[in-house]
This record gives structure tokens, C-alpha cells and sequence, in this order.
């Protein structure tokens, strides 16, 4: 894009903001949230949150009042559709309807938009411009009521909100612009989250499944505790500087082990359900990719490449490791 935006996700305990000009990372910041103002990716206190954006904007340097937010999982309805050849307008029209089984609420209080997979054509009749049988989409739908609140938050940290995206579109944007490979084979990403770590893979640049795995950086946190008899927030200083080699304590590496089982899991069940994938590599990115033990202990034992999601501040030069969901809302 030619003029600057930020992009924005909101996680469980922290914020990452980036900047894109030109496609390229100028600011990057990931701010952390006070207590009581999330719970998972649920925002509690609005108020409060709109003074913290307000902060970290402040403290990361940027320049552009218009921002993306990537739209949370437990928030998205994402569903991958066959429908009959449609314009842009009909499909919008028709789009509600394919929810009805999904959302109980009433239809009109959604938003709806779709990004379009595949064309099936006629094969006989190639060289008519009409010869379409069937379009392949992936829907989406979100509530109106979260759009709405979304805007109040922005406005009121001094930005405005000019588009709103799935977390999993948002990502794979960003691999599209980074990886040249992810639209030509199969991807597995693992974002290593605070409370949770969450495996998207993607077909041929697809998005196909997400896998939530209910342990993440937090988990991490709580073992060096244990291990070192600290308060957890002196603790999550200690795991930063590896104090003592808590990396290593035993509890810490059983945490470790507890979310390779579950990656392990999830991919062999998606290799199996696919055995003529062409995964190869597991990207990674999170605030727990950082924690080099950690990764090294998830994906030592799978028969993947595994490949960290890396951008640079173009003033700093500083590695960005994790902001991949945050850039790719400016890629789209």
C-alpha cells in the first residue's frame, strides 16, 4: 500500500502495532496490557484499553491515523463455500444465507465478505468468457455490534479504523508477500501465543484449519516459578535472561514437551487425512519464540524444516518475530 497504515491484534496480554509503508515495516512495538483488561482475547475493559492504545501509538512512533484490526478466532465465522456463478453483489446477498446454520443470531447483525478460492470452468467450452460452473469462496462473518465497538475503541485513542480482517486472512497476507512458496504448497504456521499456541496450516495458500492448543508462554511462566520459588512476574524477567538456566528446569521443559505432543498431534492427523500433502516446513512466530529450548523442543522430533516469521524495523534494524498477523493486516 502507498500510504502508511497500522496494523493491530490485540492478544491476551499484549498488543503488537505495525507500520507499513510500501509494503515495508517502518514502526513496530508490542505493548503489554495491564491485568484485568483481557480475558483470553476477550476485551473487558474497552475504556482502559482505549488509553493503552493511546500509550503504545505514543511510545512506538507512529505517524498514520488509519489502523486494521485483526478480528480474534472466537469472533470470525469462517466458511469455505461452492456456489453457483455470482457477481460481487449477489454473493453478498447471498452470503447470510449460507450461515444460517451457524449463527443463531439474527442474520442482519452480521457483516459478511468472502475472498474468492477458485473458479471451476467448463472443460469444453474454454474459450467462453461465461463458461464458469461453480465458484469456491471463503466466507466470513462477523457482528456488527463488535465492527461498532471496534471504531468507538480507535476513535477514542485518537485513530480510525478503515478495515477489520480475520486473524488467519490477516497471516496468511503476510505469508503471501513474504513466503514465495506458500501459494504453490502446503503450510503449517504456529504462533506461539501467551495463553495458548495455535497452529493455522493453509493449502496452496488457502486457509484450511486452525488448531488451538490450551498452553502457551503463560504456562512457560508459571513452571520457572515454581522452579525458582519467584513471583511469576519476576520469573518472566528471569526465563527473558535465562537466570539459573530456568530454561532447563525440569518443569519448564515438561510445559515444553506438553505442546510438541499437541503439534506433533495435529499435524500427523492432518498428514493423514492428506497423504499427498506437500508440507515441508513449520514457520513460527509469538512470544514464545524467544524462548529457543522451547521451539527447539517442539519441532526437533517432527519431520518438518522449521523456519522463524521475521520482518525488520526499517529504522532500527531490529528483528520483528512477532507481528506477522499485525503486518500482514497492511499487506491485503
Amino acid at each position: 500500500m502507498s500510504k502508511n497504515l497500522i496494523g493491530i491484534e490485540i492478544g491476551s496480554s499484549r498488543m503488537k502495532l505495525a507500520e507499513v509503508r510500501d509494503g515495508k515495516v517502518i514502526h513496530f512495538i508490542t505493548y503489554d496490557l495491564p491485568e484485568g483488561t483481557m480475558r483470553g482475547r476477550e476485551i473487558l475493559a474497552w475504556d482502559a484499553l482505549a488509553d493503552e492504545l493511546k500509550k503504545a501509538v505514543a511510545a512506538g512512533g507512529f505517524t498514520s491515523k488509519k489502523c486494521a484490526i485483526a478480528i480474534p478466532d472466537e469472533e470470525t465465522h469462517l466458511r469455505r463455500l461452492s456456489m453457483p456463478p455470482m457477481n460481487d453483489q449477489q454473493l453478498l446477498v447471498n452470503l447470510p444465507y449460507e450461515y444460517h446454520e451457524l449463527i443463531a443470531d439474527n442474520k442482519d447483525n452480521y457483516i459478511y465478505d468472502y475472498s474468492l478460492i477458485n473458479i471451476k470452468r467448463d472443460p469444453e467450452n474454454q474459450n467462453n468468457n461465461t463458461n464458469a460452473l461453480e465458484i469456491e469462496i471463503l466466507g466470513a462473518a462477523v457482528s456488527k455490534e463488535l465492527i461498532s465497538k471496534y471504531k468507538d475503541l480507535f476513535k477514542r485513542a485518537g485513530l480510525k479504523l478503515v478495515a477489520a480482517r480475520p486473524r488467519t486472512l490477516a497471516l496468511s497476507s503476510y505469508m503471501k508477500a513474504k513466503i514465495p512458496e506458500f501459494m504453490t504448497k502446503d503450510t503449517a504456521v504456529i504462533d506461539f501465543g501467551y495463553t495458548a499456541s495455535q497452529i493455522d496450516i493453509f493449502r496452496n495458500g488457502v486457509y484450511e484449519v486452525t488448531r488451538t492448543i490450551d498452553v502457551g508462554v503463560a504456562a512457560i511462566i508459571k513452571a520457572a516459578a515454581e522452579a525458582l520459588n519467584k513471583d511469576p512476574h519476576i520469573a518472566k524477567e528471569s526465563l527473558k535472561v535465562n537466570t539459573d538456566d530456568v530454561q532447563m528446569k525440569e518443569s519448564v521443559i515438561n510445559v515444553y514437551d506438553s505442546v510438541a505432543v499437541e503439534v506433533m498431534r495435529a499435524l500427523n492427523y492432518f498428514s493423514f487425512e492428506n497423504p499427498e500433502n506437500t508440507l515441508e516446513t513449520l514457520y513460527y512466530f509469538g512470544g514464545g519464540s524467544w524462548i529457543q529450548p522451547f521451539v527447539i523442543d517442539v519441532v526437533q522430533d517432527l519431520s518438518l524444516k522449521a523456519t522463524a516469521l521475521s520482518a525488520y524495523d526499517q529504522e532500527n534494524k531490529n528483528a520483528v518475530i512477532d507481528g506477522a498477523t499485525a503486518i500482514g493486516l497492511c499487506l491485503g
